[in-house]
């Protein structure tokens, strides 16, 4: 039993030796990785043996004096050009503002209407402004043709045609040339190109002088229904003067139903007293019989 104890002694005491080695091992190893680590960096230094200085992470350069005052920049936007304005070319015709009946309908229309804008598109190449949309329609004599005329013609044709035919007959109203049922789209485009190339005056009526005259006349009618009609102050004061005659009416009838009704009364009582006197007497005479 002694030796079996002595055993796992003996076992105990050769088996201390490594444990403590492999304890030592760790910190070995830590010393030699940072005498390694200076090694490599003395070899990466100057060679002289000292380490290498570290390099700061900022450099802080000093400025003396006065800081210099930099310009602020002011944005500039870029330059409209402006858009040039061309006068409207003299054309064959008369121009659209001295021809009373165009001049008249057109004024009617607001120079914001599609009709307007398109117009002005087809005859200048653009929409324009509201202010000057007008204006030049108005000095617009005629087409002008540049170059080959029937191509020129060919395309104010090609843009009429993408106009719907509602849009056409306003033009056709526009200056002031009759609407033909029979006629079809392209029979309508020829007769508003023809007009273009050469407005002028298709109508002796003055369209303008013809509203003149229907709105004197409406006021006319409207002064003479206003005369005919009584006003609502003589109809009250007529109604206050039947009502007052009615009731004074009513009164007097009130006033001799009453007086009647007394007269009635009174006599009722005369012929009562006179009842009771007869009676009265009658007996007064038959005591005294007795």
């Amino acid at each position: 039993m002694a030796e079996a104890e002595a055993a796992p002694m003996e076992l105990d005491s050769s088996s201390a030796p490594e444990e403590q080695q492999k304890l030592q091992e760790p910190t070995k190893g830590k010393k030699q990785k940072q005498e390694q680590a200076m090694q490599d960096a003395e070899e990466d230094g100057d060679g002289s043996g000292s380490p290498q200085t570290k390099k700061p992470l900022f450099e802080v350069t000093v400025v003396e004096g006065k800081r210099e005052r930099k310009k602020p920049e002011v944005f500039k936007p870029a330059a409209k050009q402006a858009a040039t304005k061309t006068a409207p070319k003299e054309g064959a015709g008369e121009k659209l503002g001295d021809i009373p009946n165009v001049r008249f309908k057109l004024s009617k229309i607001n120079a914001k209407d599609d009709s307007v804008k398109g117009l002005h598109r087809l005859l200048f190449g653009r929409d324009g402004t509201v202010h000057e949309r007008k204006r030049n329609l108005w000095a617009f004599s005629g087409l002008v043709y540049e170059g080959d005329e029937a191509a020129e013609r060919a395309k104010i044709v090609a843009k009429l045609g993408g106009w719907q035919v509602s849009a056409l007959g306003e033009l056709l109203d526009m200056f002031d040339l009759p609407r033909i049922s029979e006629g079809n789209k392209e029979h309508k485009i020829t007769r508003i190109v023809e007009f273009l190339e050469k407005p002028h005056k298709t109508s002796d009526k003055d369209l303008a002088a013809l509203e003149e005259k229907k709105k004197t006349a409406a006021a006319k009618k409207r002064s003479k229904a206003a005369a005919a009609t009584p006003k609502s102050g003589t109809k009250r004061a007529r109604g206050a003067g039947s009502a007052a005659k009615s009731s004074s009416a009513k009164k007097k009838a009130k006033g001799a139903g009453g007086k009647a009704r007394k007269a009635a009364a009174e006599g009722e009582s005369e012929g009562e007293e006179e009842s009771e006197e007869q009676h009265s007497e009658e007996e007064e005479q038959s005591e005294e019989e007795q």
